[in-house]
């Protein structure tokens, strides 16, 4: 009998080991909450280049409003305030989503990934299209 007590005592302790495992990982990757939000430009050699700075709250989905944004340009020493909305979402920790900058072309998350306590993600993101196409690098640091 006290055989059988162990191994089901062994079974039971490695299912709760599992769920909490499990419940873990479906927590994993949560984009929901304030994040801070810095892009680099990257640019051929000879033109300006840029670095933004946004504060964004996230909602569970990934959309956002009303996000208040500074860019620094080369060559200028006063930054410029913009107030942005988007989404950023994650799916299995890969981030995708878009920025809409009123006056500008709309910045698209090409590739990203957070990580899986959600405190801090990086990606590449595309502003344009064509010949006009921006390549951005960017950081997420949840705040």
């Amino acid at each position: 009998m006290r055989g059988k007590s162990k191994i089901v005592a062994g079974a039971l302790l490695t299912g709760i080991a599992l769920l909490s495992m499990a419940s873990a990982a479906g927590a994993a990757c949560s984009i929901a909450g304030t994040w801070s939000f810095y892009a680099f430009e990257a640019t051929a050699q000879g033109t300006q280049s840029h670095i933004i700075e946004c504060q964004v709250t996230l909602a569970a989905n990934g959309t956002f409003t009303g996000a208040a944004c500074k860019s620094w340009q080369a060559g200028k020493s006063a930054s410029e305030s913009k107030t942005v909305h988007g989404t950023i979402q994650s799916t299995s920790c890969a981030l995708s989503g878009s920025i809409t900058i009123p006056g500008d072309l709309l910045v698209t998350i090409q590739s990203g990934h957070i990580n899986s306590s959600s405190i801090m993600g990086a990606g590449i993101a595309t502003q344009g299209t064509g010949n006009a196409t921006r390549v951005l690098s960017f950081t997420l640091v949840k705040n």
